[in-house]
């Protein structure tokens, strides 16, 4: 077991907040619109209950899609729907549970509305030629640019889903059009792809019901991408109680008071979780999870209740959802096998196999499973 959650393969990065520009003036392939899986000319959502993705990407990463293992296969459905979407004063629409979910449990798996590819090219009129724009009127003309296309990438979707990416609310105000305003207010940013040209680029996915989920700093959720499916997986962190608002975080969690307040800015909205609330506390026990716990279950010396202690203070400020928390119930599954309690050793397994689950998706659960 590494104790370096560093070098641990994350799993979808944190809903986009801002987007990133390609400004270089060297022209690179377009991005085209497409349906993805493929589905036939006239075919509607009734016919395919599974759905399917409106995409404006570059064609290579069409052709990364199609080269995934067992692409497409169908949605893992949870077995009955244990959750309800309703309206809060204060906060528009918000996910509620209407049962009892254990950890690990999947409450919400859906093909995403749209994939974007939200690293965009300079207006053709712009790259070419030597006229010299300030930062703000090319991130103006790339954002216009976007949203043309997004205009287009609109216009070719199902009716049904189309409604449905409508109906999501535009929290920007600063230049973006609706359609990109929607974008970036529900976008999930999504795993990486590979570019032909080595830059840096981004993308970014939008669903319907997840794009309900609202969020915290202390979240009892947590979201992850199975390309096989191409469907957004939402997996309980900690017990959820019938009743009780289901969130994810928007930011990374782990990090302090001021730098989660400068993250969520652009959402629109004050955050007053528990771990806002109290954010003296909070700081002071979040600039422990890294370093100084990474040192802490590397040491030889520390002891099995001194692990249990920090599982615990996790539990209580909420951050279930974190590599730390997995890597000390690792931490103690080791202790316990080496004492061989076969039994402990099984209860901690399984923990960590849940809580694995749910941040990274099952091919990092079951990997999680192989201890070294």
């Amino acid at each position: 077991m590494s104790s370096n959650t560093s070098t641990r393969p994350q799993p979808v990065a944190p809903p986009l907040k801002l987007m990133a520009f390609n400004s270089s003036r060297q022209s690179r392939p377009s991005t085209i619109v497409t349906m993805q899986p493929t589905i036939p000319k006239g075919a509607t959502s009734e016919q395919y209950p599974d759905g399917w993705t409106a995409c404006l990407v570059d064609p290579c990463i069409v052709r990364q899609i199609h080269a995934t293992p067992g692409f497409p296969r169908k949605l893992q459905r949870p077995p009955k729907k244990n959750y309800e979407i309703r309206p809060v004063d204060g906060k528009g629409l918000a996910m509620f549970a209407t049962e009892d979910i254990d950890v690990g449990e999947l409450i919400v798996c859906e093909r995403p509305l749209v994939l974007v590819q939200t690293t965009v090219d300079l207006p053709d009129q712009l790259r070419n030629t030597n006229v010299e724009l300030s930062e703000e009127s090319l991130r103006q003309a790339v954002i216009t640019n976007l949203e043309r296309r997004l205009e287009s990438l609109v216009d070719q979707m199902d009716a049904k889903f189309r409604e449905q990416y409508l109906a999501l609310v535009n929290a920007h105000h600063d230049g973006s059009g609706p359609l990109l305003g929607r974008l970036r207010t529900n976008g999930f940013a999504s795993p990486d792809f590979d570019i032909p040209d080595g830059g840096q680029h981004r993308f970014s996915f939008v669903s319907n019901e997840m794009s309900r989920v609202n969020h915290s700093c202390c979240p009892n959720s947590e979201y992850s991408f199975d390309m096989s499916s191409f469907g957004m997986e939402l997996r309980a962190t900690r017990l959820i109680a019938k009743g009780t608002e289901i969130s994810i975080s928007y930011c990374d969690q782990t990090g302090l008071y001021s730098e989660r307040q400068e993250a969520l800015v652009s959402y629109d909205f004050t955050c007053d979780c528990p771990a806002c609330k109290d954010h003296v506390s909070s700081d002071r026990f979040r600039k422990l999870l890294g370093g100084p716990l990474e040192r802490i279950l590397s040491n030889r010396k520390t002891t099995l209740d001194e692990v249990l202690r920090w599982i615990k203070r996790i539990e209580d400020f909420g951050l279930e959802s974190t590599w730390a928390y997995v890597d000390c119930l690792q931490f103690v599954e080791k202790k316990y096998q080496s004492k061989g309690k076969k039994e402990k050793v099984k209860y901690y397994r399984n923990k960590a196999y849940k809580h694995t689950l749910a941040i990274a998706g099952k091919a990092e659960a079951l990997q999680s499973m192989i201890l070294p």
